[in-house]
């Protein structure tokens, strides 16, 4: 990049380029310490240890690259299996819908949500929490989505949350994270 005298006496370093040039070579330098990392190789009694990228500890998925996203897979594919053996039951057997919320909340939510507490939960990942949690009220309330004329209705997302007893997905892991909080606080 070529700066002019001017540029740099009015204060280069503090541009938009120099800052975002700085970003970039401070990106570069952490993924060379990255790939220099993974190179060094552990030995036990002679034995060269096997280097893996993931592994299950106390159930749950853990990354070489410390993402969530496995966890919430996993998560979420156990909590779909535990939905669809709950659900046909209580739902066919006209439970009112605030105990089969309560049902899915002590059964279902607390294996999607598990480990939550220390994921960094990303907007994507936040949407695909919400679809799972969105599709639970809609079928607890029995107020799907349906075709009329060639036009899809949806019914009042907030009214199926209502009436199940149920809060947003967000509002359960800022809970989760809060308890966490106090506990580390305290």
């Amino acid at each position: 990049m070529h700066v002019t005298y001017e540029a740099i006496s009015r204060g280069h370093a503090n541009t938009a380029t120099c800052l975002r040039g700085l970003e970039l070579k401070r990106r570069r330098n952490q993924e060379k310490e990255i790939r220099a990392a993974r190179e060094i190789r552990i030995t036990a009694e002679g034995n060269e240890l096997e280097t893996v990228e993931s592994f299950r500890y106390l159930g749950r998925v853990m990354t070489s690259n410390n993402s969530d996203w496995p966890a919430l897979f996993h998560n979420l594919k156990k909590a779909k299996m535990k939905w669809a053996l709950i659900s046909r039951p209580l739902l066919k057997t006209g439970v009112d819908h605030r105990v089969v919320g309560m049902f899915y909340k002590a059964i279902v939510q607390a294996v999607l949500l598990f480990g939550s507490e220390t994921w960094v939960v990303t907007p994507s990942m936040l949407k695909i929490l919400e679809s799972f949690h969105h599709r639970v009220a809609r079928r607890i309330t029995n107020r799907m989505p349906y075709l009329k004329k060639e036009e899809w209705i949806y019914p009042p997302l907030g009214e199926a949350l209502e009436e199940a007893g149920l809060y947003t997905i967000a509002e359960y892991i800022k809970r989760r994270q809060n308890t966490v909080e106090q506990y580390v606080a305290t």
